[in-house]
């Protein structure tokens, strides 16, 4: 029989919003291979009434947790006593998990620290969020700063998706008594194939993934280096994938600057129809603020693609000389003097070595390796 581990995870896709933490549930999914996983989570949402959720995918049992109250204090009672209840239905129906994995702070941590306290069943946690990163810098208030103290200190082990991130919660005072360690996203290799290999095309193609949200993923600066570069050269296309809060502010920009004959917007595809578009293009490119770790990078890397990206966060651990070009700057001229180089050079990098390193990193064994050692060592000193 398989160990049981459940996560305890503050951001996980649901049916009312697929895309909003699809990195932890790949996670799961991923376990699977080894371990019987449970989720619990947690949603807001004021129409869904307060209540829990059951469902089941991918092998993974999913139990949501939905807090409809908009009372702060209300809202934290109501998640402490519901979510005490639907661990002890998990355990029940699921059986007693050797360890509890937090995906995102501080509530679920909280949680964790006090089933620890009571049950004896560690934790370790997963960060994935970028508030302690001073491009964001959104980790405020005395108690939620002593409350996430005090769930790090008492977590058995922590990991996060980059050495930045591990680095900037470290700076903010989430200490434990070992190292972090680096759980990567995790990338299909299946799904995510090399690239075509084709003949020098008149009109070269390259493509960028995003939630469409502008603040931190910079499409504005992205569209004016494409007006940059429209007065030096017209031999190219622009593929912008995504939706999101900014989608008809993005599209409507792209027209009012005259680009619209060179920037493509195609909504939101899924998961197969990126893989299909990202293996037909020359290569990537991103201009984002700040990135905690780049799923859209790792994917693109996988494929193949040469990286066209903003030297910001933890983009620099991932894209070097060998498989891309950083820009040192957000801005727009920098940005389109790069791309401008990648349409004259992609075809010089090797398509092969760039999956092969994507591989050793992001690939189904890869992370799946990542993540036993994490576990192994922490179950072998709770034994």
């Amino acid at each position: 029989m398989k160990p049981h581990i459940v996560f305890l995870a503050a951001w996980y896709p649901d049916e009312h919003d697929p895309m909003f933490g699809l990195f932890v549930h790949k996670h799961a999914v991923l376990l699977t291979k080894d371990f019987n996983v449970s989720v619990l989570h947690v949603t807001n949402y004021s129409w869904d009434g307060n209540g829990l959720f059951l469902s089941e995918k991918d092998g993974v049992s999913i139990i949501r947790l939905n807090i409809s109250t908009q009372n702060r204090l209300l809202r934290w009672i109501y998640f402490f006593v519901a979510g005490l209840k639907a661990y002890r239905y998990i355990c029940k129906k699921e059986g007693r998990p050797v360890l509890n994995h937090v995906h995102v702070l501080t509530r679920m941590g909280v949680l964790a620290a006090w089933i620890k306290c009571r049950r004896g069943i560690p934790f370790v946690i997963t960060e994935h969020w970028s508030r302690y990163c001073p491009e964001n810098s959104s980790f405020n208030g005395v108690f939620r700063k002593a409350f996430t103290r005090c769930v790090t200190r008492k977590a058995a082990a922590i990991s996060t998706v980059s050495l930045y991130l591990a680095r900037h919660m470290h700076t903010a005072g989430l200490r434990n008594s070992k190292p972090y360690s680096i759980l990567r996203n995790v990338v299909d290799e299946s799904v995510f194939k090399l690239k075509n290999s084709s003949p020098d095309k008149q009109i070269k193609s390259f493509i960028n993934v995003s939630c469409f949200e502008n603040k931190s993923k910079n499409i504005r600066g992205m569209l004016d280096a494409i007006k940059e570069l429209i007065l030096k050269r017209t031999d190219f296309q622009l593929i912008l994938v995504g939706t999101g809060i900014d989608f008809d502010e993005m599209v409507q920009y792209s027209e009012q600057i005259g680009i619209s004959e060179f920037v493509r917007f195609t909504g939101l595809l899924a998961e197969a129809e990126v893989a299909d578009l990202l293996v037909t293009m020359d290569f990537y490119v991103q201009s984002s603020f700040y990135e905690t770790s780049s799923v859209v990078i790792a994917e693109a890397l996988t494929c193949g693609l040469p990286v066209v990206s903003t030297a910001v966060a933890a983009v620099p651990e991932i894209v070097n000389s060998s498989n891309g070009y950083l820009v040192n700057s957000t801005k727009s001229t920098e940005l389109a003097a790069a791309i401008d180089l990648m349409l004259d050079s992609h075809k010089d990098f090797d398509s092969q070595q760039i999956r092969q390193n994507a591989l050793n990193l992001f690939s189904k064994p890869a992370v799946l390796k990542q993540f036993n050692e994490f576990y192994t060592d922490t179950l072998i000193r709770k034994s």
